[in-house]
């Protein structure tokens, strides 16, 4: 709900989340920052109370979001704005059992649709196949 039209541009991009009432044009961090702990700040008035969040948070949680969707990693890394892909693998790719059990079954699904064996994998080397979460 913006009192300006939001139709700028910055580097080709659009559609911004995070766009100001006043100006119509993207926030900076300090002021999403600010938001973002006015909204937690106000959990005394609601039953259901939200998590402490930064806008740094968001960003791993996107990162993380478009690395199990199949991103990519060269992608993510261009969309995290990361110089060193390292940095993207050990800062903002986060892995946990769940995603290694999904990684699993869609291999296991691959292979039951093929017929063969995905990539040579068999059970001896997919210890955590069996793994339920």
């Amino acid at each position: 709900m913006t009192k300006k039209d939001p139709d700028f541009e910055v580097d080709g991009y659009k559609n911004f989340v995070f766009v100001s009432h006043l100006t119509g044009k993207c926030m900076n961090h300090n002021s999403i920052r600010r938001m973002m702990k006015s909204i937690v700040d106000m959990n005394c008035e609601r039953e259901v109370q939200l998590p402490n969040v930064s806008p740094h948070i968001l960003r791993h949680t996107a990162c993380c979001r478009f690395a199990e969707s199949g991103c990519d990693i060269k992608i993510l890394q261009y969309l995290m704005g990361q110089t060193d892909i390292k940095t993207t693998m050990r800062v903002y790719n986060h892995v946990d059992l769940g995603r290694v059990k999904r990684e699993l079954d869609k291999l296991q699904s691959s292979e039951e649709n093929t017929g063969k064996t995905p990539l040579g994998f068999t059970q001896k080397f997919t210890h955590f196949a069996s793994i339920s979460t």
